[in-house]
């Protein structure tokens, strides 16, 4: 009995932790497995561990039993899960990938809005509170990666330069690359959207670091 306990003990305690792993699995899976067929399941495959963790991590900061957030989180996240793999099987136009892109876009968002949301309540800084901030700004970068591949491909012209095609591997590159202010140079925004959408990611990833560290170190001495 005892160890059946531990497990969601564990989970509650670390769910976060476990959040920032799935993503970071995320991160490194597209062009790992070779393109093709193998490398969408196993993207697949991250992305719905990654929509089940953060769904348990939002559900579990959501209130009562019951509660308004808690249900539009499994219900959200149910949905998201089914069209994902849904979409191995639809078309791959330009449209039905932006659909589903946006899907998990929509629900990136709510479970940002949540995460901040605990970080913001949180007494004291624990490292769920440290995690759920990694979580947040891991997020954000994800969220670049789908809407620049939406951009690519609903866009008339490329959107880009640099590379040949702006699969997710390339967009989540480009993503983190802006939301750091890294800017290597080697892929740019060459549309009026694209440049709109890199300043946009590029100002949010420094303003959320600077509200970010301001919060945490007054709740840190706030709470000593």
């Amino acid at each position: 009995m005892k160890g059946k306990k531990k497990v969601p003990a564990f989970v509650k305690r670390n769910r976060y932790f476990l959040v920032v792993i799935v993503i970071f699995l995320l991160i490194i899976a597209p062009g790992l497995f070779g393109g093709g067929g193998a490398s969408v399941f196993f993207w697949n495959l991250f992305l719905s561990v990654g929509i089940i963790v953060s769904s348990l991590a939002t559900y579990e900061d959501g209130g009562g039993k019951g509660s308004t957030r808690r249900v539009t989180v499994l219900v959200l996240g149910g949905m998201v899960f089914v069209i994902n793999w849904m979409g191995q099987y639809l078309s791959d136009s330009e449209y039905s990938v932006a659909v589903i892109f946006l899907c998990n876009v929509g629900f990136l968002f709510m479970i940002i809005l949540n995460s901040v949301r605990f970080i913001l309540k949180s007494k004291q800084v624990s490292s769920n509170t440290l995690f759920a901030a990694m979580a947040v700004y891991l997020m954000l970068g994800l969220i670049g990666g789908f809407l620049f591949v939406i951009l690519e491909g609903l866009s008339e012209a490329p959107a880009f330069k640099g590379v040949e095609q702006l699969d997710m591997e390339n967009a989540l590159y480009l993503s983190f690359v802006t939301l750091t202010t890294l800017g290597y140079g080697d892929i740019t925004p060459v549309s009026h959207f694209a440049k709109k959408l890199t300043i946009l990611l590029s100002v949010v990833g420094q303003f959320y670091v600077a509200v970010l560290m301001a919060v945490l170190v007054g709740k840190y001495t706030s709470g000593k």
